[in-house]
């Protein structure tokens, strides 16, 4: 089967867009000052120096809402003639919500219109991901689509941990990463970012299509360096590979199938080239629904597809998909098609057939949960400050494994139906409800923080007998940003009962040198029963005036 002969090349820059994070923890500070202050005038000195006919724009996300992933905005096309504009738009950012750095990076993406040519991406974060993908996959589901497209990100004040989680974003597409810790690095950081996409250099773009022009998946490309049979100079996976070389001359195969193509290809310096090869292909279209007969998912949704696991179980990803309703070209043979919805994940078996396509419906059999939180029966709903965790149902010891959490107001949660166990905390309160969720149905629930009864006894080993007198107790508030805790109630009773807010606290007893404490967690509705063991013994003395005496001692003793 022969290539297509024809190709095409391009020193042109393309088109780049700054994305700067705009979340809440941009308040915080490095040295230089405030991290969105510090990065504002970091872009402002950069704009003021670029060189005018570089087409750049911007955009943010988590500047105009709080807890909302889709808070995403693209404040300035790319052009010429937009600098002032730029000025005044990255003045105008007030850090508030959310990081979703990845749906900001694929949107920035999709408005360059990477499938078509040159685009680049300078990410600006301080944060990792927080609405839930995955910066790996979305780094190979770019690189997979885009003709010749890169992501740069520049990780401000990120830990090593965190950089571990996003940098993959950069180095999946080609891109570099760079790290700042303050004011002077943004700016060294930011200006190495932009001189890479000025920078000419020489590299070779090798796509794979049907005759309709579709992209295909799950093609493997190699180069060779002029028709030897060595080992080849690069060689990826998908359905467009791109790869940085040397000018010169160069042998070029694809392999989609049992079918293979080759073709001969001259690089110049300094110029990308396009290489296209062409395969008979089918399609597969797919689409899922949270239940049987709902509406299918227009957002939201993951895509994967999969070849059968090797001799090790390990499966090599064909393919990758952020639309609602993607469509995939492959070669004849069995795949696992997998779709994920927030916490919801199924995966199915599919079979292509040469020469026939088809539609592919998956039920994620999902319900969607809303809820709220009142400190009491009479009060307004709470706007801030909560804390959600939707939990499974117990397993055979008891425990209970987190499904999802949220730090939304109203929080709204995608998950498999079934049973779950919700809580909330708010300071110190704390309160939980048993929900059920139905494929297709939203579930709506309303916590109350109300008031609980903790009920304390204490002993003097484990088993032994019941401390009855001398005790001291005290409940303490969880500790503060400082560490600090507030005492909350005490008592010297045997069998105290403190009624406190539903939450979480220390409870504290003394019993002379003896000194036990314990986490507790008070709910409302119900009594709280919590024994301490003091883990002490008890002795009693008594001294004579001299051996023999008949009666001990009974004053002056120490």
């Amino acid at each position: 089967m022969a290539p297509t002969t024809g190709f095409s090349q391009s020193d042109a820059r393309g088109k780049t867009i700054i994305v700067l994070d705009g979340s809440g923890s941009m308040w915080g500070e490095v040295p230089g000052g405030v991290k969105i202050d510090v990065a504002r005038e970091a872009v402002i000195d950069l704009v003021k120096n670029l060189e005018p006919d570089l087409e750049i724009g911007l955009m943010a996300y988590g500047h105009r809402k709080k807890g909302d992933c889709e808070d995403i905005e693209l404040m300035v096309a790319p052009g010429k003639g937009n600098r002032d504009e730029i000025l005044r738009s990255v003045k105008s950012i007030v850090p508030k919500g959310k990081t979703p750095l990845c749906d900001a990076v694929i949107q920035a993406a999709d408005y360059l219109k990477f499938e078509e040519g040159k685009a680049t991406v300078i990410l600006v974060s301080d944060g990792i991901e927080t609405c839930g993908k995955d910066p790996c996959a979305v780094g190979d589901f770019l690189a997979a689509k885009g003709i010749d497209f890169k992501c740069h990100i520049v990780g401000f004040d990120l830990t090593e941990q965190e950089k571990k989680a996003i940098d993959c974003l950069a180095k999946k597409t080609g891109g570099l990463y760079f790290d700042a810790k303050d004011a002077d690095g943004l700016r060294e950081s930011l200006n190495a970012a932009v001189d890479t996409v000025v920078m000419a250099e020489t590299s070779l773009i090798l796509s794979a299509r049907n005759s309709s022009g579709d992209l295909l998946a799950g093609v493997n490309f190699e180069i060779y360096a002029d028709n030897s049979s060595e080992e080849p100079k690069a060689k990826g996976t998908g359905g467009k590979y791109r790869s940085t070389l040397d000018p010169g001359k160069y042998l070029v195969t694809a392999t989609f199938g049992d079918d293979k193509a080759e073709g001969e290809v001259i690089l110049p310096e300094g110029k990308t080239t396009n290489f296209e090869l062409k395969f008979e292909a089918t399609g597969l279209t797919a689409k899922a629904l949270l239940a049987e007969g709902s509406e299918p998912i227009e957002k939201g949704l993951s895509w994967r597809i999969f070849r059968d696991p090797d001799g090790e179980d390990r499966r090599e990803t064909v393919a990758y998909s952020y639309h609602a309703q993607p469509t995939f070209h492959l070669a004849p043979g069995k795949y696992f098609l997998q779709v994920r919805k927030e916490e919801s994940t199924v995966e199915r078996e599919v079979t292509i057939e040469d020469g026939k396509g088809q539609n592919v419906t998956v039920v994620i059999g999902s319900g969607i949960l809303v809820a709220q939180a009142k400190m009491s029966a009479d009060s307004p709903l709470l706007e801030r400050g909560l804390s959600w965790k939707l939990l499974s149902p117990p397993d055979a010891e008891g425990d209970r494994k987190r499904v999802a959490y949220s730090f939304e107001s109203k929080t709204h949660i995608i998950a498999p139906a079934g049973n779950y166990l919700l809580t909330v905390k708010h300071g110190d309160s704390y309160a939980q409800k048993e929900v059920e969720l139905t494929a297709g149905e939203t579930t709506e629930a309303l916590l109350t923080f109300g008031a609980g009864i903790l009920k304390a006894t204490a002993v003097m080993s484990e088993n032994g007998e019941v401390a009855d007198s001398k005790l001291s107790w005290s409940l303490w508030s969880q500790p503060n940003e400082e560490g600090d805790r507030k005492k909350v109630s005490y008592s010297y009773s045997k069998e105290p009962e403190f009624k406190v807010p539903s939450g979480e606290y220390l409870l504290r007893l003394k019993r002379g040198s003896a000194e036990v404490e314990e986490n507790v967690a008070v709910v409302p509705g119900e009594p709280t029963e919590v024994k301490l063991n003091l883990n002490a013994g008890t002795w009693t003395a008594e001294a004579f005036m001299a051996e023999g005496s008949a009666e001990p001692a009974d004053k002056g003793l120490s």
